[in-house]
């Protein structure tokens, strides 16, 4: 996939004219061959996914504990009232 990207990327009958980006004067096309040289970049991104995986699996978690646990005290609630 990375090498069709690529090719697309690069393709001159595609791009006439390259478009710049006015921040860092360099063109659209030189910033991506950038993007998918850079392994940082990559590296990055899957810590960033896995972060995000655990995160996702402690909300998970941490719903289901909340649930219980309202439950609990719910029923301490009701039996202190009782007595």
């Amino acid at each position: 996939m990375g090498r069709r990207l690529y090719q697309l990327l690069t393709d001159r009958r595609l791009h006439s004219r390259p478009i710049h980006i006015v921040a860092e004067g360099i063109s659209v096309r030189a910033f991506f061959r950038k993007l998918l040289a850079a392994e940082r970049g990559a590296t990055a991104v899957e810590y960033a996914l896995i972060i995000s995986m655990i995160v996702l699996a402690m909300v998970g978690v941490l719903t289901e504990v909340a649930s219980k646990t309202t439950g609990m005290w719910n029923n301490v609630a009701n039996e202190v009232s009782r007595h």
